[in-house]
This record gives structure tokens, sequence and C-alpha cells, in this order.
């Protein structure tokens, strides 16, 4: 068998990039996804020895659809492959989880904003003159903690000979641990605080909504007709009040 004859026989097998279809897809190329709206073959999707082959078929048709879409969008050139520039997505997908809570602020953060005080991002790493090296700013292995590990430390000609100075290091450093515990535990009560005050509006308005009910109710009621004949205002539900049991 030459070559030309294999060369046609693969061409034989393989299906034609042109498909046609009575109804066109919808494509949402910014998704990649295509909408289907044509009927299947009711006598091929009932059997279940061509339901498979009738699925596989309907697939590859709407794929080859989406592929030659793709094929028509601009592209860029980069150093390992070519890439296709998607629109935007015409479809509108919902999301999985709820809208995130807008995150209270702290005290600070409350301050800083009434005093304009932007806050300045500082670099983790800082240069220490001594030892040449860069350095966390804060935390293990920085400068402030290990000023506690020195065999040799400088006091000053106005501190008390007989005080300890690095007692006094290790109680500075735990004062301070304490008092950036304590605040935390402030603002996570504040926000607490914050939310449990949401809550009872939400409750207090409720309650005022079903007072005003029963007092629609109570007003029914005190008409001759004993609010027979009265019409309900829009969105009333029927009040729990006045009403009666049934003779035994």
């Amino acid at each position: 068998m030459d070559a030309t004859a294999a060369l046609e026989k693969i061409k034989s097998q393989m299906k034609s990039v042109n498909v046609e279809k009575a109804i066109p897809l919808d494509i949402d190329l910014g998704n990649l996804t295509a909408y289907d709206m044509n009927p299947l073959d009711l006598e091929k999707i009932t059997n279940s020895e061509t339901k498979e082959d009738c699925l596989k078929e309907v697939a590859r048709d709407n794929v080859q659809l989406l592929f030659n879409q793709l094929f028509q969008l601009p592209t860029s050139l980069t150093a390992s492959s070519v890439l296709a520039h998607l629109p935007a997505a015409k479809t509108i997908l919902p999301r999985e989880k709820p809208l995130p809570k807008i995150k209270a602020k702290t005290r600070w953060e409350k301050f800083a904003q009434a005093k304009g005080i932007v806050k300045r991002k500082k670099t983790r790493m800082v240069f220490d003159e001594e030892t040449e090296e860069y350095k966390p700013r804060y935390g293990y292995k920085s400068k402030v903690n290990e000023s506690m590990d020195d065999w040799a430390i400088e006091i000053p000609n106005n501190a008390d000979p007989y005080e300890d100075p690095v007692a006094k290091l290790r109680a500075e450093k735990k004062s301070r641990v304490e008092k950036n515990k304590k605040q935390q535990r402030r603002n996570a009560e504040e926000m607490t605080k914050k939310d449990i005050s949401e809550k009872l509006t939400k409750m207090t308005t409720s309650g005022k909504k079903n007072a005003l009910l029963d007092a629609i109710a109570v007003s029914r009621k005190s008409t001759a007709s004993a609010g027979k004949f009265v019409r309900p205002v829009s969105g009333e539900k029927k009040s729990k009040l006045f009403k009666t049991k049934n003779a035994q």
C-alpha cells in the first residue's frame, strides 16, 4: 500500500470539522461552554445499545463547533506556545459561597482614618549594621529578640546598678506581648458586640412588625361585623389573635 492510499484511508476514518446543526449552538467562549438546544434522537437515546454512541457523537460535534470558534479568535505568540485571547463571558455564574462580611475596624484603624494617617508598608527584613546582615524586623531571629541573648548588655549611666538588665528585657518583652494580646481580645469583643447589636436590631424590627399586625387584627375585630367585611391589607397574614376553638 502506497502512502497516498494510506492517507486516504486515514482521512476516510476521520470526521469532518464542518458540523451542521438545525439549531445553532449558543457558544460562550468566555466560559468555554456551548449550549445545544437541538433535540436528541429519541430512538437512539432510549436504546441501551446505541445510547452511549449517540451521546459521544453529539458531544464530539459540539466540541468541534466550540473549537472552530476558538480558532477564529485573535492570538498572540509566546516563547512556548500560541495563546488565544478569550472574550468576556456572556453567562453570569452564581457564587459558590456568600459574599464575605465587612470586617469591623479596630480602634487603631478608626483613629488612623479620623486623623488621616496612611499606613505605609514596611519591609520585612532590615539591615543590621553590627552584623552586616539582613534580619527580620520582628519575631524569630529579629534584632529585638537577639538582644536578650547577648552575653554583654550595655547599661546607661543613670541605670540602677543593682537591677538585672536581662530580667528587665524579659519583663519588657512579656509586657509587650500581654499588651498585644489584650488589644486583640478587646478588638474581638468589640466585633462580637457589634454582631450582637445588629442581630438585636433585626429582632426588634421584626417584633415591631408583628406588633403592628396584631394592632391591625384588634382594630379589625372592633368593627360591628367583627372584621368580617373589612378588606385585608396588602401583604397581611392571618393573625393568631382571636382564634376560637371548635366546640366539642
